[in-house]
């Protein structure tokens, strides 16, 4: 959901509720807001607040939009903006090579410039997110599956002392700790 939608609904609800009372500064308000976008108060409006009723549907509407938002946008602009760089890409590969010589070399060697830099970032963050799968993938080979751990605890392919000594060391953390509740 883009910001522009999230306002027009608050906004929406926001109308819906104050016209409901059809008096008072908040109508007035919300029929200022339909008509030109932005608040303008009458002269002469007597000063009325939302009643609670008004207040808590208002909350409940923006509590519902904020738990929708967070189910459904996640990382919502990381990937929006990575499939809009994808699309821009495209379309600029299907330029004619010469021609886009021709216009660099006219004075608009920036673009050039900007290309690199942003190729830079891109590379950045690849980088750190390709190391991160691996690092994930690699540590969930490593571990054994639930209820099937065998004796050889730092899993690096040998039963020895270092192994009992860690078996050790987790129980007698697991009777501290269940000492100290």
């Amino acid at each position: 959901m883009k910001l522009s939608e999230l306002r027009q609904i608050i906004k929406e609800e926001l109308i819906s509720e104050a016209k409901k009372s059809k008096e008072g500064l908040p109508f007035a308000l919300a029929a200022n807001i339909e008509k030109y976008g932005k608040p303008q108060t009458p002269k002469g409006a007597k000063s009325v607040d939302f009643t609670k009723k008004q207040e808590k549907s208002v909350k409940k509407t923006a509590e519902k939009l904020k738990k929708s938002m967070k189910e459904d946008v996640g990382n919502y602009m990381f990937f929006q903006n990575l499939k809009t760089i994808k699309q821009m890409v495209d379309e600029m590969l299907k330029l004619d090579e010469q021609m886009v010589d021709g216009i660099l070399a006219s004075g608009h060697d920036w673009a050039e410039d900007h290309i690199a830099t942003s190729k830079d970032d891109v590379e950045e963050v690849h980088n750190f997110l390709m190391s991160k799968k691996v690092a994930i993938s690699s540590m969930d080979e490593k571990l054994d599956p639930v209820g099937k751990e065998d004796e050889d605890i730092n899993n690096d392919g040998k039963v020895n002392k270092t192994d009992k000594y860690l078996l050790n060391r987790r129980k007698a953390i697991s009777k501290a700790s269940k000492k100290g509740k």
